[in-house]
Parts: C-alpha cells; structure tokens; sequence
C-alpha cells in the first residue's frame, strides 16, 4: 500500500514535534498543536491523564519535565500513518525519586489540516508507568 503525500506530510509534522518536545521548542510546538487539541490517556500517578486545549497540554509537558528533573525522553522507534492518524511506538525513559522509566508506549495522533487535533496514548505497562509516576 502506498502512501497518500497528505500521510507523509503528518509523519513529518509528528516527527518534528517530537524533535520540538526534545529541545523544548514551545514555538514549534505551537505551531504543530491546534489551540483546542486534547490530550487522552489513562490517569497516572500525579499526572492527570486527559488534558483539553494546548495550553493544558504544554502545562503537562512542563510538569513531567519538573517531576523528572529534566530526565524524561520519548523517543519514537516507528512512525506510520493512516488517513489523518499518525501511530508512533515510543520508549520513553526518564528518572524520578530513585525510580527509574524505561516503558514502550503508543501514541496516535489525530491531524486536522496540518494540525494535532488530538492524541491518545497507550502504555505498554501500566502498573509499570504507575509506579513511576505515583507520589
């Protein structure tokens, strides 16, 4: 099956949010992010789980920088798309009182007219990624 220059087009905006994300470039970020994008995912620990709006996503991002010291990294490890969906597999690392993340997660993103409209993520090991992020 080949793919749609529109999938590859969203595979290259994903790919460099993930490169924003890594260097903490808010610009780019915000360019990527539609201001009323969501963010889905299963409560952990201190963080939250579903964020709605871009700033509440960027707050997130903010705080599993602080919780980590700076420590945390996802790191895509495949990337394919479908239609306006983005699949991408991560390992995301990071350390955290004494405990340290090492976890395969998946995140699909959902790209309206060039922008992330929403993302839902997808822990490999949950009570793995609830330790880590308990209080």
């Amino acid at each position: 099956m080949t793919s749609t220059q529109v999938e590859l087009d969203n595979i290259d905006r994903v790919r460099k949010g993930f490169e924003a994300f890594a260097a903490s470039d808010i610009a780019t970020l915000s360019e990527l992010f539609d201001a009323n994008a969501v963010w889905r995912a299963e409560p952990t620990g201190v963080l939250a789980g579903d964020y709605e709006g871009r700033d509440a996503i960027f707050a997130m991002f903010v705080q599993t920088a602080q919780e980590t010291a700076g420590t945390f990294r996802a790191v895509p490890t495949a990337i394919a798309a479908s239609n306006d969906k983005v699949f991408v597999q991560v390992n995301a690392t990071g350390e955290r009182h004494g405990s340290t993340l090492n976890a395969g997660e998946v995140l699909v993103f959902t790209l309206v007219d060039g922008r992330v409209r929403e993302v839902r993520l997808y822990q490999e090991n949950p009570s793995q990624n609830a330790e880590f992020w308990s209080a």
